[in-house]
């Protein structure tokens, strides 16, 4: 092994990554849309289960005071992705009473009879999430493993055909939900 600097590239990435959110702010006319995700991206379910609940909430509230600190713009929201597309209601009340408002889960784990299909709501004894839904068939597409480059290329076609196709579908205003 050989040690590295990596600093000039990190350093870049988060120029880059406050040019576009300037920009964005400049054509929303808001300040921020950042939302960012618990420190250390955690699985909230597991670490509740563990009796980790302090470190939960810990994880929550640090994530935009860190988040301010190395990007150098103001956090909206902290929202949570759910590993797996579901999370339990136990979970929910504690990420609610933490101060999450929004969470990523699969459209196959909440029902939804909204006239926004890509958004439900999660009711909880201390207040409601947002359920942003995950489109299964874009989730597989980005899941499942592929065998040579043509299956890449296939996949990436598919998946640009399915979010035009949503793209056009949608009513209301547009929502932009960037995932890695």
């Amino acid at each position: 092994p050989v040690a590295g600097d990596q600093s000039d590239a990190v350093l870049g990435w988060l120029t880059s990554l406050r040019s576009a959110l300037d920009a964005a702010a400049t054509v929303t006319q808001t300040q921020s849309q950042l939302r960012v995700l618990p420190y250390a991206d955690v699985d909230a379910t597991a670490v509740r289960r563990a009796d980790l609940a302090t470190d939960l909430i810990r994880a929550v509230t640090q994530a935009p005071i860190i988040s301010r600190a190395a990007i150098g713009t103001p956090i909206a929201e902290t929202a949570y992705w759910a590993p797996g597309g579901r999370i339990d209601k136990q979970t929910a009340e504690l990420l609610v009473s933490s101060g999450v408002r929004t969470v990523i889960v699969s459209s196959r784990a909440v029902s939804t009879a909204s006239s926004a299909p890509a958004l439900a709501s999660i009711s909880t004894t201390v207040g409601a999430l947002t359920a942003v839904l995950i489109d299964p068939v874009l989730a597989d597409l980005l899941t499942t493993p592929k065998s040579g480059a043509d299956e890449v290329i296939l996949a990436r076609q598919q998946f640009l055909a399915q979010t035009a196709l949503l793209a056009t579908s949608a009513t209301g205003p547009a929502r932009v939900v960037v995932a890695p």
